[in-house]
């Protein structure tokens, strides 16, 4: 299970207490977005991921030279075929994540990790397309779910 940070820069505060002045709903879209989009990314055959099956933690941080809204620091497990073109990956990560949510930059760093994992909790169950076409499309509907009713 892939752990997500979201770095959100934030142009107020100090650096113990920052203040987000941006779109209220942003942490939310994010999750919504990187739900759908990681899992598709990093999903492998040695690694299999579902929707749903990451952790999500947005930290709010003082922009400080930092020259992006969003710095996505994800942490995932260690399988060869996924190391294989794990920075076409995280280009796709960037990539999808910048046309879902297109007022927001980012960069993306994924670090691929050796670590034992024990849980009795099984990933999501899910029988459905997990190809980043079908992530993408998951996940643009959920975003614009609001504005369709």
């Amino acid at each position: 299970m892939p752990f997500v940070q979201a770095f959100i820069a934030c142009d107020a505060g100090t650096w113990r207490k920052p203040v987000f002045k941006g779109p209220k709903d942003l942490e939310d879209r994010l999750l919504i977005a990187n739900n759908e989009i990681v899992p598709a990314a990093l999903n492998s055959p040695m690694g299999p991921l579902t929707p749903e099956s990451i952790e999500f933690v947005p930290i709010y941080v003082l922009r400080r030279g930092l020259n992006v809204d969003v710095v996505i620091k994800i942490e995932a497990g260690f399988y060869e075929d996924r190391n294989a073109n794990i920075a076409k990956r995280s280009k796709s990560i960037e990539a999808s994540l910048r046309m879902l949510l297109p007022d927001t930059s980012f960069a993306v760093m994924t670090e691929l990790k050796e670590f034992v994992w024990n849980s009795q909790t099984p990933d999501p169950s899910f029988d459905g397309d997990m190809s980043m076409q079908a992530a993408f499309q998951r996940a643009a509907n959920q975003l614009l779910a609001p504005f369709m009713r």
